[in-house]
């Protein structure tokens, strides 16, 4: 069983043969990627093809319950702060000097609430965050959709099956270009 990204669905309809063999497993998806793939179909298609492959898809959705949608924005957090850090200069961007500055700007908070306070006052971070870095158009954002996704996949314990490039090292994954 897969947890089918948008990614993958639109690779499965354009035919890609680095999919096919995923094309007849079974899968799970959410609504969310349903609503991302028909946006993507009608902006490279038209309407009729939009509608044809939501409603095949839409079977295979499945629930998304708030937890999920809160573990998923904390995921997405993380991961964005780890985004940022990689583009920071190698002394600013090892583990001990982000830890250090965390630890200093918020000794008694959680990682999370560290990571996200460290970003808040960090110079070069806010720098970063404001620019480039997170600009959606250049591929550096995840998507909500894409954190619910791999939290429903972690959820459920299914494989998630994507070619998106910032999941290609985490656990859980199917990668697949």
């Amino acid at each position: 069983m897969f947890f089918f990204d948008t990614y993958a669905i639109i690779e499965i309809i354009k035919g890609n043969i680095n999919y096919k063999k995923y094309s007849n497993k079974p899968f799970i998806t959410t609504i969310y990627n349903l609503m991302e793939l028909y946006y993507a179909l009608l902006r490279l298609y038209d309407e009729n093809k939009a509608e044809k492959y939501f409603e095949f898809f839409r079977p295979a959705c499945v629930p998304v319950h708030d937890n999920t949608v809160k573990a998923a924005m904390k995921f997405r957090l993380i991961e964005m702060s780890e985004i940022a850090t990689r583009n920071l200069p190698a002394s600013a961007r090892s583990k001990r000097a982000i830890s250090e500055h965390a630890q200093k700007h918020a000794p008694h908070s959680s990682k999370m609430q560290r990571i996200f306070e460290c970003a808040q006052k960090s110079k070069e971070i806010s720098d970063i965050s404001a620019g480039s870095v997170f600009d959606r158009k250049k591929g550096n954002l995840i998507s909500y959709v894409d954190c619910i996704g791999y939290v429903v996949a972690l959820e459920k314990n299914v494989l998630f099956l994507t070619g998106e490039k910032h999941f290609k090292e985490l656990k859980n994954v199917e990668f697949v270009r």
